[in-house]
């Protein structure tokens, strides 16, 4: 497997910045099409109480992880359609490297974030991104402001679901075999679907207080990994203001034990303007 820079390669001569674009919006918006899943067997014993299930959900997402992988990424953005590679790192539950490379090669963009800080590199224009907690470029491609949590959830399937929520319903799908589970939380709603035995997320919903779909993420093809533990190896979300579809799928998926701290560090060349 391709081992993760540590450092920045030369600046990329090519200017052209929608594959600057095309990186942001498959990360972070995509259409749920609908693929089909593996059928999953019937419980034994079927939970009614919403908090039980959210328990045990809560319980497996606190489980330390730690990947890394390399996939391509394709988007369709009206009659645009592109594709490119991609290589990642994550220790669950704040930090990731991830780096968007252009197909004939070359790094177009980098992502790290830690428990600190997250940065983001932009090769194309040598641009610097630097910030706490949310990604302060990403309202401008995308509604929904992801926490460093919820990115490196949304790729390791462990998106952190809120502990404070009002107005929990539980049902129990007997077509797919699956729970799901809606609430809502500080004016915005949810909707899950878990898996009923290892209770990993198949579907996950977030609408704002206009009912408009704000956050769509969806996973297939779960490839276990160690007791009670699964990653998907192909992801979908979707935009739904923007109209925007994309598909991350993952061609190599290694689980070390744990990664090293320097892998989500990034020393950037100066003079690189600071956002």
């Amino acid at each position: 497997m391709k081992i993760l820079k540590n450092d920045i390669p030369p600046l990329l001569e090519n200017k052209n910045v929608i594959f600057l674009f095309s990186f942001f919006l498959c990360l972070f918006l995509s259409h749920c099409s609908t693929l089909k899943r593996a059928p999953r067997e019937k419980p034994q014993h079927i939970l009614s109480d919403s908090k039980k299930v959210l328990d045990q959900y809560y319980y497996l997402s606190k489980q330390k992880q730690s990947i890394k992988a390399q996939g391509k990424i394709r988007i369709q953005d009206g009659r645009r359609k592109y594709a490119f590679d991609f290589l990642m790192a994550a220790n669950h539950p704040s930090s990731l490297r991830l780096e968007a490379e252009h197909s004939l090669g070359g790094t177009l963009a980098i992502i790290v974030t830690n428990p600190s800080q997250f940065i983001y590199y932009d090769l194309t224009k040598n641009t610097l991104y630097r910030g706490t907690n949310t990604l302060p470029i990403l309202p401008y491609y995308f509604p929904y402001h992801f926490t460093k949590e919820e990115l490196v959830g949304c790729l390791t399937l462990q998106f952190p679901l809120p502990r404070k929520i009002k107005d929990a319903h539980l049902e129990f799908n007997n077509q797919d075999n699956t729970y799901l589970l809606t609430f809502s939380n500080k004016n915005k709603f949810w909707k899950v679907s878990l898996d009923p035995h290892h209770f990993f997320t198949l579907d996950l919903e977030i609408r704002n207080s206009q009912n408009k779909a704000e956050l769509e993420i969806s996973y297939y093809q779960f490839k276990k990994i160690g007791k009670n533990k699964f990653l998907p190896q192909l992801i979908k979300l979707h935009s739904p203001l923007e109209g925007t579809q994309a598909e991350i799928s993952f061609s190599e998926i290694e689980t070390p034990p744990h990664l090293s701290p320097n892998f989500f560090k990034l020393s950037v060349p100066t003079p690189a303007p600071l956002f």
